[in-house]
Order: C-alpha cells, then structure tokens, then sequence
C-alpha cells in the first residue's frame, strides 16, 4: 500500500530541489553570482563577484551529508549569510543540533581561511608599501583636497598608497586613490578594526577621529592634534575603542561626515555612527552644518574648522589683555538675564516661575524693548517645553493680549521632552534647532527634570547635563536658562534641589519665592559677574483672552506677570511723576483742549517719544498700550486719565483745573 492512499491521496510529499541547487539560488538572492558548479564537502571555495577572473572575493563553505547547510559571504564587502537546505520536512532535535554545529565549524573555517588571506595581504602590501616612493605634494589629489601628504606613499602610476594597521601595530592592508580621487583597498586585507593616525598619540590630552584621511589631514594641519583615520563610518566605533583604551583620560571628538540621507531609510549614516561611537566611550560629536559635506569640504567652502571644533577660542591671556577696554555685561534682560550665559530660575511647585520664564521670552522675542521698565534685547527664543503645550497656549496668548500684540515673534516651542543628557538625544536636539532657521540667543530648559535621564542628586549626572547646556551654549553663541523645582523641605526652599554641582557652574541663578494671593518675588541667588540685584515683588494678573470659550461656553482667562514693587508711598511718589511727564507731553503737544477737558492725541504722545525720548517706534507703541505696567496704565489706575477714541482725556479734577490755568498762561 502506498502512504498515499493512507491519507486518501491527501498527502503529497513536497519535491524539493538538490542542496547544490538550493544553495546556487539563496546565493543569486542576496546578489550574488554564484560559480555553476558549487562543492558541498565542508572546504571553503573562493569565487569572483566582481566577473574579473583574478577575483576571489567570494566564498563558500557548505556541507552535503545530513542536512545540507553552510555560509557564504564576500572578502570585499563583509556581507555574509547562513545557507540550510529544505529536506522537505521539519527537523529533528538532532538534526538541528547537527545543523547549529555545522555552522559554527563553517564559521570557523572561514576565520581561518580569512585569517591565512590577511596574513599572506599583509605581506604583500610591506612589499608593495617598501617599494613605493614618498607621495608628491603636487600629486592632483592632494591639492584639490589642500592637504599635505604626511607620510603617505604613490606608486609608479601615480596612485596614492594610505596604509591600514592593525592592533599589533603592524601593516595590514593599504587603501589605493587614484589620480581621479577612486578609492579602493587591496583585496583580502584586513580593513574592519585597523586605522592609521597623523601626529602623536602618547599622552595626547584631546584626540580627533575622521573617517577620511584628507578629513584627518585638514584638522590635523588646522589644529596640531592627533587625528585617528577610521577610514569608513563603520570602523569609528573601533578605532574610538582603541583610543579610549591607549588614552583613558583624553578628550575624543568624533569629527563625522555629513552624509547625505539614505534614501531607503533616511539615515545620515556618517552622523549617527559617529554618535553611537560617541556613546560607547563618552566622547563628543561635531560635524559641519551643511548635508553632503565633510571638513574638509567645510574648510575649502570658507568655514572657520577651528570655531566648528571649538579650537577657535583663546584659553589663556595676560590680565593686561583683560584690562586694555572696558568689557561691560551684555543683557538680555537688564540686570536678570545675562548674555551668553547658564543661568536657572528654581522655584517651589506653583510659584510661578513658568510664568515669569513665559514674560522674559515673550519680551526678548516680540522686541518690546522693556521688562518691568528694564532694558532687553530682542533675540530669538527657542523654547525646550517639557510639559503639555495646552496651558501654554493659555500663558503665550494672555501675554500677547496683555501688551497688545498679535505675534510674539520668533519663539519656537519643542514638541516634547528629550534627554538632554544622552549625547545622541542631545545632537538630535542640535540639529532639530538648526533646522528651524532661528539663530537663539536664549534657550530655555523647562523643567530640568524632564530633560534629563540622570539622578539630579549624582554629581556625576549632573555633571553630564551641564556638559549638554554648555554644549548648547558653544554650539550656538546663547544663553541656556534652566527651569528647576526647589527642594521639599522648608530650610530648601531657596535653593536648588539636587547636586550642590548646579550651583558652582551656574553664572545666575535666580530665587521665585511665592507670597501668597498671587503675589512672589524675584531674587537673585548668585550673579557671578556683579553684584546681586535688589529683590523685585510680582503679582499675577488674569487676563481674559477674547473669543476663547471653554465647553460651557465660559470666557478663557490665563495670568501674565506684573510688578507689585512699589510701597503706598512709593507709588503716590511714583504717580506725581507720571503727572509730571504727562503735562510736559501735553505742553510740548500744543496744549490741546476738547470741550474745556486737556487731551492729547495717541499719535501726539508717540511722536513725542520718539523724537524727544529717543525711543524705537516699538518701544513707543508699548508704553502707550493700557495694558501691563508703563505710564498709561498706572495713570489708568490712578483715574488721572481715561482712554477716548485715539486720545488720551485728563479725568482728574485738580489736574484739569492746574492744566487750564496753564493753558491760559
């Protein structure tokens, strides 16, 4: 009886090709073109991949008892694959042991057989290397790169000889340029793992790793550091190994090439290598701004290299050199928020510390000139929120209606949080902010926590953190603000909660201290480069948002920050002043009187700041708005005057009476 007719003809045994043809197919599949005769008797086999008959890049080692199964591979590229036959049922346990060990010997004899390649390249690259001549500076590739030839060798047609060597110090294989710039290594030498070097790796304190060598000859010639040549992206991660291991205390920047994008998976394959290369050694990454280009390239296209890799500023100087002109503070906000500086506003939850935050950005990047009548600066803002942006939207918007503007201007908010403090989460921040098209001078962290993945308490970790905040700052010439909680004691309140570490960086650092109903102060806890200010007393203020409505159809209202500073008698003082201001404009406006009632014109009064104050038209603008804390709006308050259509109308009684005696004089 056939087995066939056990089943009722059910069963049909699966044909299956012969292991040799199995094998010849997986191997067209991933790209190769196979030999037509293929050996399965478990000894490597070379083939050409390339159709040169001198070629025998590729290779297989494949066994034909049992289950059929082996590896193959190309010397070339280091691309190989696992290879098992179908036998046209599932294995057995044994026969999948058999199977796994027949893999491990198939990978042993190709190490053996890669080793025995390498050692036998090696020696005839010695050869090759010892017979060629010291390249010419003249050579055509090296002046269109614009580098030196450090060491490197040419042979008789010209082509550039770079040497490749292994751990043990010794010549294993040598990359090839031609006139043309085409580089090639010579086949079957050892490339992954080996690298060369230009100047001098014993006790180097800063080391830099490129992949190219007219790469690593542009910074070497640029900054007279040691500059390790990988050679290829995917041989970063060893050679900054290597580094590491000879030099455990150097400062080891990977210099990466700006790849263009992967057009399969969008990678920048020269950046993100380099970055994980970075992570497994703590070292930093740079790489120029422009996508297709490396720094050699940045160099040649007028970049300062020196400033990209941070080697630009001077690091010791004479105090004479310090006192040859006056180098005053330069603010962002006058006396609060220093330029180009690490500063951090720490407060209890609920303080209001955001909101405060919320007022120096809004005020440096709309460019209203003033903060609590201090100096800013505009500038651009970016802004790292870590929170949820539905409460911002809020805060953004009652500012805006507070001082009577429709856009704030360039203040750009990040999406979500990131781990300012994971070197590849940070460079992905870097370059998230350079593709905004904004040059900040200010970038707020809000809050550190959220930012960082580190303990706040470990010295180390903090250390790590402010390590990215200066990273930021180089990187982009700016202030970084820092957003922080103090600690939950009563004796914590006033300081920073975590690593004491903060506060020995921090050139700021600034105090929000809640005072109830709505009101706080502001102090300063350190100012590094002057003394601290005087305390400043806030208060917040709600502000309806027009044409904003909740779910019940109930207006929307968020608060923005206005000042409580002055005492009763500081604010009558203060009002006799306003007085006096607003007579002098009203004079110097021609002394305009609307049904026996003192007014001055919108435009009058604006005309007036700027041609007789000196003002900006911006600045002038704010403090004629009825809204925030200048002149109009205290006067408002004080019930000296009223706003009428597009003027000013004088509601005080006596001084009506004082202004129409004058407008009789």
């Amino acid at each position: 009886m056939k087995i066939a007719d056990i089943f009722e003809g059910r069963f049909n045994p699966r044909e299956v090709s012969s292991p040799e043809v199995q094998l010849l197919l997986r191997m067209r599949e991933e790209g190769f073109n196979p030999p037509e005769n293929l050996v399965l008797d478990g000894c490597i086999h070379r083939f050409s991949t390339n159709g040169k008959k001198d070629d025998d890049a590729g290779w297989y080692v494949a066994y034909g008892d049992g289950v059929p199964s082996g590896r193959f591979g190309d010397w070339r590229s280091g691309k190989e694959y696992s290879f098992r036959a179908n036998i046209g049922r599932q294995l057995t346990m044994i026969e999948e042991l058999a199977v796994k060990k027949r893999m491990e010997e198939a990978k042993l004899e190709r190490d053996a057989e890669r080793s025995k390649k390498h050692e036998r390249t090696a020696v005839t690259v010695q050869t090759i290397w010892d017979n060629c001549q010291d390249a010419d500076p003249r050579h055509p590739y090296l002046v269109r790169k614009g580098v030196k030839p450090h060491g490197i060798k040419m042979d008789s047609n010209g082509t550039l000889l770079l040497p490749l060597v292994n751990a043990e110090g010794t010549l294993a294989t040598v990359q090839y340029i031609t006139i043309d710039g085409e580089k090639k290594y010579h086949p079957g030498g050892q490339a992954g793992g080996c690298g060369w070097w230009l100047g001098n790796l014993e006790n180097a304190q800063k080391v830099y790793i490129a992949e190219g060598f007219a790469t690593a000859a542009t910074i070497f010639e640029e900054t007279g550091r040691p500059v390790v040549i990988a050679y290829s992206a995917g041989n970063l991660a060893a050679m900054g190994k290597m580094v590491r291991e000879m030099l455990p205390k150097a400062a080891i920047t990977f210099v990466a090439d700006n790849d263009n994008p992967n057009p399969n998976t969008g990678e920048n394959t020269g950046i993100v290598k380099a970055q994980k290369a970075a992570e497994s050694i703590g070292a930093s990454v740079v790489y120029p701004p422009e996508v297709g280009t490396d720094a050699n390239d940045y160099r040649a296209n007028g970049g300062n290299l020196k400033e990209l890799l941070g080697e630009g500023r001077k690091r010791m100087m004479f105090a004479r050199e310090l006192t040859v002109q006056p180098a005053p503070i330069r603010w962002l906000v006058k006396g609060w928020i220093q330029e180009k500086a690490l500063v951090m506003v720490h407060g209890p939850s609920g303080s209001g510390k955001s909101f405060v935050v919320i007022n120096w950005m809004c005020s440096i990047a709309s460019g209203i000139g003033s903060w609590m009548d201090l100096t800013t600066k505009q500038g651009d803002v970016i802004y790292l929120c870590g929170e949820g942006h539905h409460g911002l939207r809020g805060r953004l918007m009652a500012w805006q209606v507070a001082h009577g503007i429709e856009d704030v201007g360039p203040l750009v908010v990040s999406d979500g949080p990131s781990d300012l403090d994971n070197l590849s989460e940070l460079n992905t921040v870097v370059q998230d902010i350079v593709d905004t098209g904004v040059t900040p001078s200010l970038i707020v962290i809000d809050t550190l926590n959220r930012f960082m993945s580190g303990d706040e308490n470990s010295a180390q970790d903090t250390r790590a953190f402010l390590g990215a905040c200066t990273t930021l700052m180089h990187e982009f010439d700016c202030t970084v603000l820092i957003v922080h909680h103090t600690g939950l004691n009563q004796d914590a309140q006033g300081r920073a909660r975590g690593s004491s570490a903060w506060k020995g960086a921090l050139d700021m650092e600034i105090s929000v201290r809640p005072e109830g109903q709505g009101k706080l102060s502001l102090l300063q806890v350190k100012n590094k480069d002057g003394e601290p200010k005087e305390p400043i007393r806030l208060e917040l203020e709600s502000v309806i948002i027009p044409d904003w409505f909740d779910e019940e159809g109930e207006p929307i209202s968020s608060a923005v920050v206005i000042d409580n500073l002055l005492s009763p008698e500081q604010k009558s003082s203060q009002t006799q002043e306003d007085i006096h201001e607003m007579l002098e404009v009203w004079e110097e406006t021609g002394k305009q009187m609307r049904d026996g009632i003192p007014i001055i014109k919108r435009a009058d009064w604006r005309e007036y700041l700027i041609e007789k104050k000196g003002q900006s038209i911006n600045s002038a603008r704010q403090t004629l708005k009825a809204t925030g804390k200048l002149i109009i709006n205290r006067l408002i308050k004080e019930h000296i005057i009223e706003i009428d259509d597009l003027c000013f109308e004088v509601v005080d009684q006596t001084c009506i009476n004082l202004m129409r005696i004058l407008n009789h004089d």
